[in-house]
């Protein structure tokens, strides 16, 4: 008898736990970390990192306080700010839409346009950089098993054609000064994300969707 309800109990505690491991699995910060690994990984392979200056999870000054950016290259054609989403189903958003549409098995759900997204992380590395918009490429990569149902614009693709896009820019932006000061800039542990800089980044996003 001891040894069936140790059984029972053994049971329910990987019942649970199996449980609990995959909600954590389908949670947007989990998915969000997982999308950001993979492009960070793709990129790294297909770029030539003699030409471009990789810069991963960076937490910067902003308008509003703080915005978190995915992806910086930094190259002689320009700064690539490259923003990551992890989704399924089918994909519906145009360049000017404020909000887009994922559609999975009939549930509509909304999230920001991520070249909207973009456009203020772009302003916010600008600003710090001191350099003006124009030395600045944006890119919205999406991977995960999702659709494009409407067109896209040229510069929101799948993670494979991403190194593709970024390489089709060939005409010089920025001098060896520009490149090299850009670069010690975001090399400074001060934009990193650690632990204490997410948390404190949460904490004002919060506060900014309350009011």
């Amino acid at each position: 008898m001891d040894n069936l309800i140790w059984l029972l109990v053994l049971v329910m505690t990987v019942a649970i736990v199996v449980s609990l491991l995959g909600v954590f699995l389908r949670s947007p910060s989990f998915k969000g970390k997982m999308g950001e690994a993979a492009v960070h990984s793709r990129l790294d392979r297909e770029l030539d990192g003699k030409t471009y200056t990789e810069f991963h999870d960076l937490i910067i000054p902003s308008r509003n306080g703080t915005t978190q950016i995915d992806h910086v290259y930094i190259s002689k054609y320009g700064i690539f700010v490259v923003e990551t989403k992890n989704y399924t189903g089918w994909i519906f958003g145009s360049e000017k839409q404020a909000r887009w549409t994922q559609v999975v098995y009939k549930e509509k759900h909304y999230f920001q346009n991520p070249l909207r997204q973009n456009y203020a992380h772009i302003k916010a590395l600008a600003a710090l950089l001191n350099l003006p918009d124009s030395k600045f490429h944006s890119l919205a990569v999406f991977l995960g098993d999702c659709e494009f149902k409407t067109e896209m614009p040229p510069n929101v693709c799948r993670l494979r054609s991403a190194a593709e896009y970024i390489e089709s820019f060939q005409t010089a932006l920025l001098d060896e000064g520009q490149i090299q000061a850009a670069v010690a800039v975001l090399s400074s542990d001060e934009y990193r994300a650690d632990k204490e800089k997410l948390r404190e980044h949460t904490v004002r996003l919060r506060e900014r969707h309350r009011h």
